[in-house]
């Protein structure tokens, strides 16, 4: 199965990981925290309309002896509106490309599934309620391709794939919005947890998570909160420490959840990832 099948996986696996520890954490800091207290409050405006755009880069040993490096390119269309119970937030793939050292590779599914519209319900505040998948359009599509027969053999898996991409990018909208929400702050503030988390084996690590509210800085909206997260794995029993580590940077804008810029890097054993998103507002 191709490694980049979710083009999500690991902002939830890291991120999701960071965030959802501020609903509880108690708040260190490395000095005094300055200015006034910043509250988080999902306010877009209305009929906000924006391009994200996602470069990964993954490298890992190769089966074969040296490096492989998977390239990912995915952008999408995403619309913002109001409903009479609170937000609607419409994600309509436009672009997708996957390259292998250098040379473009197909991967059928997930040809299928960078087509398919992805909708998230939020309540007044911004918090998620549900998110649907338009399963119906990619049955569709697998429709043009397949003969009958054959779509009868591969729509089990095709709706567990659907649901699997429902629950990932479900995640990954409560890591990089959903747990802000309504969290306060001062810049400077840091906050640390250690968290459980399941390597790839099944074997358990423990991370150390530390989020830094670090400054205002100049956006598109006019003053966003740079966030940084650094995450590593902690020793357990005297034990050489295993799992994920990495780091993140985040641009937001308090008063409306919109980010602005995006950055993380992670590795794990052999393999290394980095991602850059691009926002283009008002597209």
């Amino acid at each position: 199965m191709n490694r980049f099948m979710s083009p999500c996986i690991v902002t939830v696996l890291f991120s999701n990981i960071a965030m959802c520890m501020m609903a509880y954490v108690q708040p260190l800091h490395a000095g005094e925290p300055s200015g006034t207290a910043i509250t988080f409050t999902y306010s877009p405006p209305t009929e906000t309309r924006y391009t994200e755009t996602v470069h990964i880069t993954r490298q890992r040993q190769a089966t074969t002896g040296g490096v492989q490096t998977d390239e990912l390119t995915s952008s999408s269309n995403i619309l913002i509106q109001q409903t009479p119970v609170g937000w609607q937030v419409v994600v309509k793939p436009a672009e997708y490309g996957l390259k292998l050292n250098g040379r473009p590779v197909l991967d059928p599914f997930a040809d299928l599934q960078s087509k398919v519209t992805i909708t998230h319900h939020l309540d007044r505040q911004g918090m998620l309620v549900t998110t649907d998948v338009d399963y119906a359009a990619l049955m569709n599509l697998l429709g043009r391709e397949l003969p009958p027969q054959e779509l009868a053999k591969v729509t089990p898996m095709i709706q567990q794939r659907a649901g699997e991409l429902k629950e990932k990018a479900a995640a990954e909208w409560r890591a990089r919005v959903g747990e802000l929400i309504g969290k306060t702050v001062k810049i400077g503030d840091m906050w640390q947890q250690e968290t459980s988390y399941v390597l790839p084996d099944g074997g358990g690590a423990v991370l150390t998570i530390k989020t830094q509210f670090e400054a205002m800085e100049p956006c598109g909206a006019g003053s966003c909160v740079r966030i940084r997260q650094t995450f590593s794995p902690v020793p357990q029993n005297g034990a050489v420490a295993t799992g994920a580590s990495g780091s993140l940077s985040r641009l937001v804008d308090p008063r409306t959840m919109l980010i602005y810029d995006e950055t993380s890097e992670s590795g794990m054993g052999m393999e290394r990832e980095s991602r850059v998103y691009e926002f283009n507002y008002g597209k």
